[in-house]
C-alpha cells in the first residue's frame, strides 16, 4: 500500500480475505500503516473449507448443482464427471470454465480455516478474538466425507468464515 507508515488508526476488511493470495504479507502491511494501539477488524467468507469455498455462489444458483465439499472431496476429473449433463448452458460460465474456477483461477486463495487461524497467530499484531461465521445446514453425509477426507473437524468445515479483531501492540515499542 502506498501509505506511510503508522498512517491508520482502525483499518477494516470486508470479504477480502479469501482473496488475497499472500495473507502473512497483507497482515505485514496492515501491521505496517497502523499506528501503535491500532485496531483491525477483518470479516470475510467464504473460506476454501467451508461448503461453498469453490466461491462459484458468484454465479448464482447454479453453485447448488456442485456438492457441500464436493471441491475438498474431488479432483477435476470427478467433478466433471459429476457434473456433466447437469450443468446447464445458460450461466456465465460453461463447464470448463466451472472446473478451471474451482481448481485453478487465481481469484481465490484456497487457504483453509486452519492454516488461516495460523496466519492470524504468527502475524505481528495481537489477537484480540477469532469468531467463527458458521454455516448452518448442509449435507451431513458430505460433511463426514469431508471430515474424513481432509482431517479437519466437523466445526472447522462447517465455519464459512471469520471475524477477527486484532491489535497494534504499544507496549513493544513498534514504531
Amino acid at each position: 500500500m502506498s501509505f506511510a507508515d503508522g498512517s491508520f488508526d482502525l483499518v477494516v476488511s470486508m470479504s477480502t480475505f479469501e482473496y488475497i493470495a499472500d495473507v502473512p504479507k497483507a497482515l505485514a502491511e496492515i501491521h505496517r500503516v497502523l499506528r501503535p494501539g491500532g485496531t483491525v477488524l477483518l470479516s470475510f467468507e467464504p473460506l476454501w473449507t467451508c461448503a461453498y469455498g469453490h466461491h462459484l455462489h458468484h454465479f448464482g444458483l447454479v453453485s447448488k448443482l456442485v456438492p457441500d465439499w464436493a471441491h475438498l472431496l474431488w479432483d477435476r476429473q470427478q467433478m466433471r464427471a459429476y457434473l456433466e449433463g447437469k450443468w446447464p448452458d445458460d450461466v456465465p460460465l460453461n463447464l470448463d470454465q466451472t472446473i478451471k474456477w474451482i481448481y485453478d483461477n487465481e481469484v481465490i486463495n484456497r487457504v483453509g480455516i486452519s492454516q488461516m487461524r495460523e496466519h492470524f497467530a504468527q502475524c505481528p499484531l495481537q489477537v484480540e478474538w477469532i469468531l467463527s461465521v458458521r454455516h448452518e445446514g448442509g449435507d451431513s453425509a458430505q460433511l463426514a466425507q469431508a471430515v474424513a477426507a481432509t482431517g479437519l473437524s466437523a466445526d472447522d468445515l462447517i465455519s464459512k468464515g471469520l471475524s477477527v479483531l486484532l491489535h497494534k501492540n504499544i507496549a513493544r515499542g513498534e514504531p
